[in-house]
């Protein structure tokens, strides 16, 4: 019985020591199935005692193609999580900070454009997709606020000659709200980015697919404002037939 209980410490110590490892691997491994492109962490700590996450050095490549590497640049991510819903299988943010340094759109010689890495990420995954994870084990996500921070976007063309160059100097700060999966979240980022910019009208890539469902996570338009402004055209109609007998309204 001793000799259990030493070995159940043991494997306990050694898992709480690998921990931060074992999830810095397993969030590489998610973040290249969702985007398809290769990437490094240089940092990630768990914390102890507060249920946290500090990721640090976080940069997603271009694909081996091309001869810049580096696309996005994130040099630091925290989250705050509630541990109680994990053994629901619910990862649930209650807070999340997320600093995106650099975005570096890269049109190439021959037209190929980075961006269209993203394009898997205009679609949600349907129950005929290869995605297999069934119902039962699937974990789920949300991030409650979400304080995003954008620094700077740069574009080069190096199909011209000589090569166009652009910098967009956004620094953006901004709370957003209401995100309940990764797909939703890379897609987010990416579409505050780029929107800010001239690269829609530069590369012909399409935004408003990665916009479809973000209204209610995008700032300073709340998801009833539609509904409250038919509200009050309704009874301004209201009251102009109630003034003037005559009015029809049309």
């Amino acid at each position: 019985m001793k000799k259990f209980v030493i070995c159940v410490i043991f494997f306990m110590a050694v898992l709480l020591l690998a921990r931060n490892g074992l999830v810095k691997w397993s969030l590489e491994q998610g973040i290249q199935q969702l985007t398809g492109l290769p990437l490094s962490i240089a940092k990630l700590e768990i914390g102890l005692l507060e249920p946290q996450i500090r990721i640090q050095g976080l940069r997603i490549l271009n694909p081996s193609s091309y001869r810049q590497t580096l696309m996005l640049d994130v040099p630091e991510i925290y989250v705050r999580y509630e541990p109680l819903r994990l053994l629901r299988r619910y990862f649930f943010v209650t807070e999340a900070r997320i600093h995106l340094r650099e975005l570096n759109v890269i049109k190439e010689a021959d037209g190929q454009l980075n961006l269209n890495a993203f394009k898997n990420l205009k679609r949600e995954p349907t129950e005929g997709s290869d995605v297999k994870t069934s119902k039962s084990t699937a974990w789920k996500f949300y991030i409650d606020t979400l304080q995003l921070e954008i620094g700077k976007v740069s574009y080069q063309d190096l199909s011209q000659s000589p090569p166009l160059v652009k910098t967009f100097d956004l620094n953006i700060k901004e709370s957003l709200q209401q995100i309940n999966n990764p797909r939703m979240l890379l897609r987010l980022i990416i579409f505050r980015a780029l929107s800010k910019t001239s690269i829609e009208t530069l590369t012909n890539f399409s935004l408003n697919e990665l916009k479809s469902g973000l209204f209610n996570t995008l700032p300073n338009i709340p998801s009833n404002t539609f509904r409250k402004t038919s509200d009050i055209l309704k009874k301004s109609e209201e009251s102009l037939k109630k003034l003037l007998p005559g009015y029809s309204g049309e």
